[in-house]
């Protein structure tokens, strides 16, 4: 119990003779479980007494699908949203300060927590502990199940983001362009050697997961990852955009907090989501996106489709033990040996 609150997951470790640095230390694990590009979780954690500090950790930035950092601080936004549910879940409420130190660009944000009984006003049932833990990628095509009205709307209706902006939409064309775009840009990127190599290094997950399991070791990747990319694409009953009014890091972070928003909801509801980068990470495609969906802000940040699951996507990512991304040392690096 803290806050006067009993937890809503036994065993978590919590109790009342801790201290909130020794609370704070165990809800680090809940925001390791957030999605982030090809699995990368480039993240680091300070915690110090009810102020933890959210890093990036470059060691784990991919620079040719993502050099100017977008995808990384979406992750970021990712983990930030997972750590604040986990708080309020076990009776804190929060503060956040984006990008506190001009001179420490890394530190994303810096989020100072306090004991509250109360549950904060409008928190949305999705935000749960269990829902953090059954949150999962798609990695398959979804089935042809349809999504009740009523669940998009409740998508549709997740509190917002100062700035950013969400599109869901059900149009066949929509879809059809975006496929398009995706296929134009995976064509590009392939094109590029640096970028072939940094993809055959860690792989791609949704095409690992196929039957046979599918790799890029293949005498045309493009062609193969375009095929499967269509399909994963054209199963989607509801596709849809983040984006922002501004496309500054603090702006991008706010996406990922609000992409992971919307996925705790889609959780709730039974849904499984995938993001889908690659139509971002050209200017070209990523501007054509942005048109398409202009409901979704002036910067698309993230195409994202989703549907029911046709199927088990698989067991549950990989992570980085919490003592890997909880730091001790300054501008969120661990300290070095003697």
């Amino acid at each position: 119990m803290i806050g006067g609150r009993v937890n809503e997951r036994s065993g978590l470790g919590f109790g009342l003779g801790g201290s909130i640095e020794q609370q704070l230390r165990l809800l680090i694990r809940y925001a390791s479980l957030a999605p982030s590009t090809r699995n990368s979780q480039p993240w680091r954690f300070t915690v110090d007494r009810n102020v933890v500090g959210l890093w990036a950790d470059r060691d784990r930035h991919l620079p040719a699908a993502d050099p100017a950092g977008r995808e990384l601080y979406l992750s970021l936004g990712c983990a930030l949203e997972n750590l604040v549910v986990a708080a309020e879940c076990a009776g804190y409420w929060h503060e956040v300060a984006y990008f506190p130190d001009r001179t420490t660009p890394d530190l994303a944000s810096r989020i100072a927590f306090h004991p509250d009984p109360s549950p904060p006003a409008g928190r949305s049932s999705a935000c749960t502990l269990a829902n953090l833990e059954r949150r999962r990628t798609a990695l398959r095509p979804f089935g042809a199940r349809e999504i009740e009205p009523r669940v998009i709307e409740c998508l549709r209706s997740v509190r917002g983001e100062p700035a950013v902006r969400v599109c869901l939409s059900e149009s066949a064309e929509r879809r059809r362009v975006a496929d398009v775009l995706s296929v134009r840009a995976v064509a590009t990127l392939f094109g590029e050697e640096r970028y072939r190599r940094e993809i055959l290094a860690g792989g791609l997950s949704w095409l690992a997961s196929q039957t046979g399991k599918l790799t890029l070791a293949h005498p045309d990747p493009a062609r193969r990852v375009a095929r499967q990319l269509s399909a994963l694409i054209r199963s989607a009953p509801v596709i849809g955009v983040i984006g922002s009014l501004t496309d500054a890091p603090v702006d991008q972070v706010r996406s990922g907090r609000m992409l992971e928003r919307l996925w705790l909801a889609a959780t709730a509801e039974g849904l499984s989501v995938q993001p889908i980068s690659f139509a971002l990470q050209t200017p070209s495609t990523r501007e054509t996106l942005a048109a398409l969906f202009p409901e979704g802000g002036t910067h698309a940040q993230q195409l994202i489709r989703i549907g029911y699951g046709a199927g088990q996507d698989g067991d549950e990512t990989s992570r980085r033990p919490v003592k890997d991304v909880l730091v001790a040392g300054k501008n969120g690096r661990p300290v070095a040996p003697e």
